[in-house]
């Protein structure tokens, strides 16, 4: 009667297993593909290639090398990030895999008396020690995939293989234990439970580790935004200090100006008196800040980085439609500014001085949003994870080069953002939330 219910019992087994694998990757790493149906497709082939060699194959050994190989192609095929991230995520879920049936193979032989080279495979002990082995395997991955956040930053490599030897480790000690005593051909004692107990804590403790490791490198990398974050906001006032004194400079000389140009209409002619004044406006101009999005910090970041652009012969054009109220933190928007318009005149300044060198800024209001587009001519360059192109400068620590600092800001702001490559030009593009917090 028991044997009908072997195909029940290994289509059960091979159905949770099938769903524990797919919910840890599904947790822990990002996957390659958009197309949501590939991924059933896979986990649908792994149920049903599981359960045809648990039913048609004696030898335990063939659905065993399966059961090694899939985790690892899965991981490496289908999802993305760094190889031997993958690699050990795959080698820890294998590990919860392996360790549970050892597990539950002491607990039972412990309780129940039984030698399990005994056990035949339509016995009753035989279904409990499958469904509890199953069973424990559900536990360690739902132990450790629980309200999991998605990764913010990157392990060290070397940290990486310090884990995975580790975690190697863990199933030398499970399996030795097991095979000790199955060899030994006596009956299971408390000692031995322990012992397997043991085992299969170890992996669950070096989950743990690898979890602190990523806190801590996630402390590193936020300690580090905010620093670059701080060297904007210090740039920022820099430069509207700088633009204050221009202002109080010609406030101070506007009267005498004035002076001067009344004696000159009294007593020199017309042109010399337009030669004056046109020299003056022009002076004025170039100190005051061009208003763009009635903020002035912001005016004066784009007012700079215009100025900058000028002396290096780049054409800095800028498009602002529907500019009305700014509700977007000023401090976030001039270090998405800062960070995207350094990043394009540098990109500019390496094509050759008779290639085309342009930025465009487009600033834009509408449905409750403020777009930023930050395009500019730029040499071939490759957009990986997220990064942009490394920085040419000698300081690389001056700005936020890559997308952290930015992406901050922009999340800090309620946004989105993408970045591309197309044609020879790097194009950016946010969108904030445009509304006002206390």
């Amino acid at each position: 009667m028991l044997s009908n219910l072997t195909p029940v019992l290994h289509s059960l087994v091979a159905a949770f297993e099938t769903i524990a694998l797919a919910y840890f990757f599904g947790t822990f790493m990002k996957r390659s593909f958009s197309n949501k149906p590939v991924y059933f497709c896979v986990y649908a082939a792994y149920f049903c290639i599981n359960l045809t060699l648990s039913l048609s194959i004696s030898d335990v050994w063939v659905r065993g090398i399966f059961g090694v190989l899939f985790p690892f192609a899965a991981s490496l095929i289908f999802y993305s990030g760094k190889v031997i991230r993958k690699i050990f995520l795959a080698e820890l879920v294998l590990v919860f895999h392996l360790a549970a049936e050892p597990l539950a193979t002491v607990l039972l032989s412990w309780a129940s008396g039984h030698i399990f080279p005994e056990v035949p495979a339509g016995d009753v002990m035989y279904f409990i020690a499958a469904g509890l082995s199953t069973l424990i395997y559900l536990l360690a991955v739902g132990i450790v995939a629980f309200r999991q956040k998605p990764e913010k930053s990157a392990v060290a490599p070397r940290m990486y293989v310090l884990l995975c030897l580790m975690i190697g480790l863990c199933l030398l000690v499970s399996y030795g234990d097991l095979w000790i005593m199955l060899r030994s051909g006596m009956q299971t004692t408390l000692f031995n439970v322990m012992l397997s107990l043991c085992a299969y804590s170890m992996p669950v403790f070096v989950f743990y580790v690898f979890r602190r490791f990523q806190e801590h490198a996630y402390a590193e990398t936020h300690s580090e935004i905010l620093r670059m974050q701080l060297a904007q906001n210090e740039k920022q006032f820099e430069l509207m200090e700088a633009h204050q004194l221009e202002i109080r400079k010609l406030k101070h000389d506007f009267s005498g100006q004035l002076i001067t140009i009344q004696e000159l209409a009294k007593c020199s002619s017309s042109m010399e008196l337009n030669g004056y004044i046109s020299g003056f406006s022009e002076s004025t101009s170039r100190t005051l800040v061009k208003t763009v999005t009635g903020l002035l910090s912001t005016d004066a970041v784009i007012d700079a980085k215009r100025n900058q652009a000028e002396r290096l012969r780049i054409a800095l054009d800028i498009r602002a439609h529907a500019i009305a109220e700014i509700g977007v933190s000023p401090i976030e928007l001039n270090n998405i500014l800062l960070n995207t318009l350094d990043n394009a005149i540098e990109a500019c300044a390496l094509l050759a001085e008779d290639a085309e060198r342009h930025i465009e800024l487009g600033l834009k209001v509408e449905g409750g949003y403020l777009f930023v587009r930050v395009m500019n001519t730029a040499l071939p360059v490759s957009i990986k994870d997220g990064l942009f192109p490394p920085t040419t400068k000698a300081d690389k620590s001056a700005h936020g080069v890559g997308l952290e600092s930015i992406a901050a800001s922009v999340e800090k702001c309620g946004g989105i953002m993408t970045i591309e490559y197309k044609d020879g030009r790097f194009v950016f593009l946010a969108r904030l939330c445009n509304e006002r917090h206390a």
